[in-house]
C-alpha cells in the first residue's frame, strides 16, 4: 500500500471522498496499480466485499501544459453516458486537493495490452474484438455534439494544422535529444494538410490497449483513456487505429505485438469495416497514418522524458526505447513516401513577399511566434485565441499573469501554445523581461501586437493630471517599450509584423482627450514604424476600432450612466451595418495583418467600425 501512497493514490483521502460521495464500500479499501499505460496513472481501487472502481490522476512530476487533463477527461465521459458509445461510468471528480482524482465505474472484461492477454483468445475470438473496435469507432464519430455538449470542447476546422504544431511544441518540451528525421516529416505533412470536410468527435488515442472487450463474444464493453479526445478530421482516428496496429513482430521495434498473431484482422479489413459502416472517403487516410505514428513517437518521447525525470512514473512494461520511438519515425516517413508526400518546397528570399530566410521559418511546432498585450480579456484575448488558432504560439502579456489563465488554457485546450506573462507595459525593464520569456518559450517573436490600455475619461477642465499620464504610459510608453524589445528578434529574422490598436476616437471624441491623443499618437507612432523598419521585412499598421462589446465600452456606459443594453442598442442606430463589434471583428482583422500574405501592407490604419469614418 505505501507503493501507490508514493505514486499519489492515499487510501485514506480515496476512502473519505468516496464516503463524501455517498458511494457504499467496505473499508480498508486497497488501491493497486492498474494496467501497463504510460500518461495518467490509474489504480485499481477495491473493498473489502469485493467491490471495485477505477482511479485516474495525472503523473507525477513535471508535466506539460494542457497535459494530463483528467478533470477534462471526466467531463467527456459524463457527456457520452447519454450515448451508444460504451464508457465507464463517472462517479466523482475531485479538484480540491493538490492534484485532480476522478473516479469512476469498474467495467468488467479483458484488456488486450500485451500479447500474453492475447494469447489466451481463440483467433475468432481476436477477430470479433478487432471489427468490433472499428464499428465502435464509427458511433464514436456519430456523436452529436449539440446534443452531449461537445461542441465547445475544442475549435471546429483546422484539426491537421492544430495536431502538427500542438505536438512538434510537446516534441520540443520533451525530447531526450535531436531527431532531424522528426523534424523534416513534419514538415512533410505541414505541406500536404488535406481539405477537413468535416469536424466530429475525436478520440485521439483509439488502440488494442485502450479497450475493454467481452470475454465472451469479443465485443468492446468500453473505451478507455480520453485524454486526448477533441474535435476534429474522423480519419485521424482511423489513422490511429492503423498506426497502434502493426501487422508484424518487428514493424515498429517491438520484439512481439498482438495485432500480428492470427485471427486479429489486417489493417486494410479494419479500415474497410469503418469506412463501410460510415461512408466516409479514404483518400487522406495514409496522411492520418503517418501523422498518426509520428504523433505516437513524440508521445513515446515525453513517457521517455518522464521515467526519467521520475522512475516512479515508469509502468510495469517498461518505458519505451530510443529504437522504439526512432522506428515509428522510419514507419511514418515509409508511408508518407509511398502515399506520395514530398518535401515542401524550397523557400523564398526575404524580398519575396516579405518572408524570412528558410532557417528562420518555424517548421512543425508553429508558424510563428506572436505577442499581445493586453491579452487577458476582450479584445487581446480573441486576437490571442485567432493567432494561435491561425498556427502561432503566443505570449499573452498583462498586467497580472493569472489574469492570463482563462485565455492561455482556451488555446492550450483547443491544442495551441501559449504562454501567460505578467509585465506593466510601462515598464522598461519588465517588458524586455516578457519579450525575453516569450523568446525563450517559443522562439524569436516576430507579430506584435500593442493592445494594452486603459481608460481615465473626463470632460477637459476635470481631468487630473495623472489621469492623463496614466493614459499615455499605457497606450504609447507601452506601444514604445514593447516594439522597441521585440523589433530586435524582427529585424534578426528579417520578418516582422506589428499591429497596433488605435480606435475611432484618434478623430476626437467628447469627454476622452487623454485618450483620443494617445490613440492619435499610436497612429502616427505605426507610421514612422514602417518607414524605419521596411526595409527589414517588417511591416507596421494600426486598426481603429468603432464601437466594440468589451469592459471598457461597458465602462464607458457606467460612467454616462447608462445601461450597457440600451448604450449599445444606441450606438448600433449610428452604426452603417446595424449592430456593433465584438472583440473576434477586431481579431479577425489583426489576423490579416499579421499574416504572411500582408507583405505589401504597411504604414495604413484599418478603421473597423462598421461603416465609413469621418
Amino acid at each position: 500500500m505505501g507503493d501507490v501512497v508514493s505514486l499519489g493514490a492515499d487510501p485514506a483521502e480515496v476512502s473519505a471522498w468516496m464516503a463524501a460521495l455517498g458511494i457504499e464500500f467496505s473499508e480498508p479499501l486497497r488501491l493497486q496499480r492498474l494496467g501497463i499505460g504510460q500518461s495518467n496513472l490509474t489504480f485499481d481501487v477495491a473493498d473489502q466485499d469485493g467491490r471495485r472502481w477505477v482511479l485516474r490522476r495525472p503523473p507525477l512530476g513535471r508535466l506539460l501544459a494542457s497535459a494530463h487533463d483528467v478533470a477534462r477527461e471526466a467531463r467527456i465521459l459524463s457527456a457520452l453516458e447519454r450515448t451508444p458509445v460504451p464508457t465507464p461510468r463517472v462517479h466523482g471528480v475531485k479538484t480540491d486537493g493538490a492534484v485532480p482524482l476522478v473516479l469512476m465505474e469498474f467495467v468488467d472484461g479483458l484488456v488486450i495490452d500485451r500479447p500474453i492477454v492475447a494469447e489466451t483468445l481463440p483467433p475468432e475470438r481476436r477477430r470479433a474484438t478487432g471489427l468490433s473496435m472499428a464499428e465502435t469507432l464509427g458511433e464514436i464519430h456519430a456523436v452529436d455534439l449539440d446534443a452531449t455538449g461537445l461542441t465547445d470542447l475544442a475549435r471546429h476546422g483546422s484539426y491537421a494544422e492544430r495536431q502538427l504544431n500542438r505536438w512538434f511544441v510537446q516534441w520540443e518540451k520533451s525530447k531526450t535529444r535531436e531527431l532531424p528525421m522528426l523534424v523534416t516529416l513534419t514538415e512533410r505533412l505541414l505541406a500536404a494538410i488535406p481539405v477537413q470536410h468535416e469536424t466530429t468527435l475525436v478520440h485521439g488515442d483509439f488502440h488494442l490497449g485502450n479497450m475493454i472487450a467481452s470475454p465472451d463474444d469479443g465485443r468492446i464493453r468500453a473505451v478507455l483513456d480520453w485524454e486526448l479526445c477533441t474535435l476534429g478530421d474522423p480519419l485521424a482516428d482511423v489513422g490511429s487505429l492503423l498506426a497502434y496496429w502493426p501487422e508484424s513482430a518487428d514493424a515498429l521495434g517491438v520484439e512481439r505485438s498482438a495485432t500480428a498473431m492470427p485471427g486479429f484482422p489486417r489493417q486494410d479489413e479494419m479500415a474497410a469495416v469503418y469506412l463501410a459502416a460510415t461512408g466516409r472517403d479514404p483518400g487522406a487516410l495514409a496522411f492520418w497514418h503517418a501523422l498518426a505514428l509520428w504523433k505516437i513517437a513524440i508521445i513515446g518521447e515525453g513517457v521517455l522524458r518522464r521515467s526519467k525525470d521520475d522512475p516512479r512514473n515508469r509502468a510495469a512494461a517498461g518505458a519505451p526505447t530510443v529504437r522504439q520511438i526512432d522506428a515509428l519515425v522510419t514507419e511514418a516517413a515509409g508511408i508518407a513516401d509511398a502515399a506520395g508526400i514530398s518535401p515542401p518546397p524550397p523557400a523564398r528570399t526575404p524580398n519575396e513577399a516579405n518572408e524570412p530566410p528558410h532557417k528562420e521559418k518555424a517548421v512543425g511546432r508553429h508558424k510563428r511566434t506572436a505577442i499581445v498585450t493586453g491579452g487577458a480579456r476582450g479584445i487581446g484575448a480573441a486576437v490571442a485565441r485567432r493567432l494561435a488558432a491561425d498556427g502561432m504560439a503566443v505570449g499573452v502579456v498583462d498586467l497580472d499573469a493569472e489574469a492570463c489563465a482563462d485565455t492561455v488554457q482556451a488555446i492550450t485546450a483547443d491544442g495551441g501554445a501559449a504562454l501567460a506573462v505578467g509585465a506593466d507595459v510601462t515598464d522598461e525593464t519588465t517588458t524586455a523581461d516578457a519579450v525575453r520569456a516569450v523568446a525563450d518559450a517559443f522562439g524569436p517573436p516576430t507579430v506584435l501586437v500593442n493592445n494594452a490600455g486603459i481608460i481615465r475619461d473626463d470632460l477637459l477642465f476635470k481631468m487630473r493630471v495623472e489621469d492623463w499620464d496614466a493614459v499615455m504610459n499605457v497606450h504609447l510608453r507601452g506601444a514604445f517599450l514593447m516594439t522597441r524589445a521585440a523589433q530586435a528578434h524582427m529585424v534578426e529574422a528579417g520578418f516582422g509584423r506589428i499591429v497596433n490598436l488605435s480606435s475611432t476616437s484618434a478623430l476626437g471624441n467628447r469627454g476622452q482627450v487623454n485618450y483620443s491623443a494617445a490613440k492619435a499618437g499610436l497612429q502616427g507612432f505605426t507610421k514612422t514604424l514602417a518607414l524605419e523598419l521596411g526595409r527589414y521585412g517588417v511591416t507596421a499598421n494600426a486598426i481603429a476600432p468603432g464601437f466594440i462589446e468589451t469592459e471598457m465600452t461597458a465602462a464607458t456606459a457606467a460612467r454616462m450612466g447608462m445601461d450597457f443594453e440600451e448604450f449599445k442598442r444606441a450606438a448600433a442606430s449610428q452604426i452603417t451595418v446595424g449592430r456593433t463589434g465584438r472583440p473576434d471583428d477586431i481579431a479577425s482583422a489583426v489576423a490579416y495583418l499579421a499574416g504572411e500574405e500582408a507583405g505589401f501592407v504597411s504604414g495604413q490604419v484599418l478603421y473597423v467600425a462598421g461603416g465609413p469614418t469621418v
